[in-house]
């Protein structure tokens, strides 16, 4: 924390980055009293900088107070319309296991995705969060999803792996 603040005394223009990642380093630590601080804190300084935004929801949703975390997206200029804010919302949506919620984030995001790297990024969410439901064959299905575009995708083979390995399978 000590270093990423000496970045900003060298280049003020890297704040919101380098308060996201104050907030992060908190959050990894465990220490979520401080990164609440730091979250709060950012989120005064900087209450449009979408970076600093979505890292408080996070936090917020980690603490258990997801209805404060999507106030917070929802307040976004055009949140409804941002691909990057419906997925942040769909995050938040399933760490409170809000996955009726969570599939519309996800539809919305997943209509405003133009790249295959971004549908994949969808669909490989969408897998994740039919494994929590545990619906295991939509889960399946969405990570297959993901590897026919992109064969050697680490993150859905370690996926589907560990799912498989969970179920015995």
């Amino acid at each position: 924390v000590a270093a990423f603040k000496q970045i900003t005394e060298l280049d003020p223009t890297l704040g919101p980055r380098v308060e996201a990642q104050i907030i992060e380093a908190y959050k990894t630590s465990k220490d979520y009293k401080l990164a609440r601080q730091e979250a709060d804190a950012a989120l005064r300084k900087y209450p449009s900088e979408k970076g600093i935004v979505f890292e408080h929801a996070l936090l917020m949703a980690d603490l258990g107070q997801p209805d404060a975390a999507l106030n917070d997206l929802k307040s976004l200029p055009g949140a409804a319309k941002d691909r990057d804010t419906l997925l942040t919302m769909a995050q938040v949506q399933d760490k409170a296991k809000r996955f009726e919620d969570e599939r519309k984030s996800l539809d919305s995001a997943e209509a405003l995705s133009k790249e295959p790297g971004e549908k994949q990024a969808v669909a490989f969410m969408r897998g994740a969060m039919y494994e929590r439901e545990k619906n295991y064959d939509a889960a399946e299905k969405a990570f297959r999803s993901v590897l026919d575009v992109d064969p050697q995708n680490a993150g859905a083979m370690n996926y589907l792996g560990y799912m498989y390995a969970d179920r015995n399978i």
